[in-house]
């Protein structure tokens, strides 16, 4: 998770400091080391987002495009009380995710119905043959005017 709640402002993980999951209300760690991406944690074994994955750099560089406000938006269904954390979310409630690696056809599935308003943006290129299956659908994607970004409707 990029942003915990400190001293009631929403921050990015620094090396020491505690927060509180803006999701769930726990206490969280900063991880500031070599190897990830500084993130925070929570600090007991928790899982407050069961959509929660890894975030890497390709990841963190496309929630960068917006801003921080509109960045890791916890989102709660009044009827179900079923939580979880968007991407981006805008002004105008559009829910934004970033997928990096593969997702199973189900939660894709449980996601849009959760969030109603959204779009996916997806890396077609992490695997050397990732772009090549991912164009076998080519003959539904509509061709945009930046090279290498194509649109794809469910």
């Amino acid at each position: 998770m990029k942003f915990a709640i400190v001293n009631g402002t929403k921050a990015e993980a620094t090396k020491g400091v505690n927060g509180i999951c803006p999701s769930c209300s726990a206490e969280l760690i900063a991880k500031c080391g070599e190897r990830k991406i500084n993130h925070w944690a929570h600090q007991a074994s928790r899982n407050c987002n069961p959509w929660w994955e890894p975030e890497t750099e390709w990841h963190r560089s496309w929630k960068n495009n917006y801003p921080i406000e509109w960045q890791e938006v916890s989102l709660l269904d009044e009827n179900t009380g079923e939580k979880h954390i968007a991407d981006i979310r805008s002004a105008h409630s559009l829910v934004i995710e970033f997928q990096h690696s593969p997702i199973d056809p189900k939660e894709r599935e449980t996601r849009e119905k959760f969030y109603r308003n959204m779009v996916w943006v997806v890396d077609g290129t992490r695997l050397k043959r990732d772009y090549p299956r991912f164009l076998k659908g080519k003959k539904e994607f509509r061709v945009t005017d930046k090279k290498g970004f194509l649109l794809l409707t469910y």
